[in-house]
């Protein structure tokens, strides 16, 4: 019983602490796209990662913001792969919070899917990824210039083929890659 009220208790406290400290004006529309990327592959030093994809949200006057977004990690220069292949965390739904007027502070998480395309000796099996946000924007008349810092991790299982002396076999596979972008975009305001 305690734990209850402590916990409605809390929530209360926290709620009301967000509801002041809320984007407190003009629901707004983003659009993130991924400027630089950094991530490594291990045992593979000559492996060079790329990032692209976007980031899609809307904002509503109070600071929640709803959305979605995709990222995928070209990796080329793996002597391993006889072509560029790419983790890609696809569809993810992403739930955002976003603190004040002009100038804004906006946290924010998704979760959705992933694979591993373009490798010719992997299939993948299944596949979950996940993305958390860190951003700021400033707000010049009803324009936003938004930078952010977006976290990608992904896990992603399935098989692996080789060649052993003639006879194909199936190994299982599962990679757990993390990327990192620096995120540059841009909100209407309405």
């Amino acid at each position: 019983m305690f734990n209850r009220f402590f916990l409605s208790l809390l929530a209360l406290i926290v709620g009301g602490a967000l509801t002041i400290n809320a984007a407190d004006d003009p629901s707004r529309f983003r659009l993130y796209y991924p400027a630089s990327t950094s991530a490594t592959v291990s045992d593979c030093s000559t492996c060079t990662v790329t990032a692209e994809g976007y980031s899609l949200h809307y904002v509503f006057g109070f600071g929640l913001g709803l959305g979605t977004s995709s990222s995928k990690a070209k990796v080329s220069g793996d002597t391993s792969s006889t072509s560029e292949y790419s983790y890609d965390a696809d569809s993810m739904l992403d739930l955002s919070y976003t603190f004040g007027s002009d100038f804004t502070f906006t946290l924010g998480y998704g979760v959705g899917s992933a694979k591993l395309s373009g490798h010719p000796s992997v299939t993948t099996t299944s596949g979950n990824s996940s993305n958390s946000l860190i951003g700021l924007g400033y707000n010049f008349d009803g324009i936003e210039i938004l930078l952010g810092i977006r976290m990608v991790s992904a896990n992603i299982k399935g098989t692996y083929q080789a060649n052993l002396g003639g006879t194909m076999i199936d190994f299982p596979l599962e990679v757990k890659p993390n990327w990192n972008t620096t995120d540059i975009g841009i909100g209407f305001t309405f």
